[in-house]
């Protein structure tokens, strides 16, 4: 792991039911976890091989995640304060509690 390369600020949240306080419930958003990623942009190659169009801001998020709480695309992710959606996670064989992320920015 190259941990110089990492300098994008990543903020994972999930939605959460929560009580309104008059007996029904409202969804909030809680953060799993804040940590430190390297970004790389997508080419148009691997944009479509991810079924993405090319007007889409694809990239490849490398990132250090040793929490229980497994990563899926119904989490939100911000990445340098952007909103992205994941679109595949996949564990790096290379590095230990490494994962790639597929993001592609929210419109």
């Amino acid at each position: 792991m190259r941990v110089g390369k990492m300098r994008n600020k990543v903020v994972l949240t999930t939605h959460t039911p929560v009580s309104d306080g008059a007996g029904g419930w409202t969804s909030s958003n809680a953060t799993l976890a804040t940590v430190w990623a390297d970004m790389l942009p997508m080419g148009a190659d691997k944009i479509l091989r991810y079924g993405m169009t090319i007007e889409q801001q694809a990239f490849e998020l490398i990132l250090h995640w040793p929490f229980s709480t497994d990563i899926d695309s119904k989490k939100a992710i911000t990445v340098d304060g952007v909103g992205y959606r994941i679109k595949s996670v996949m564990p790096l064989s290379n590095m230990k509690d490494g994962v790639k992320l597929i993001i592609a920015r929210v419109e």
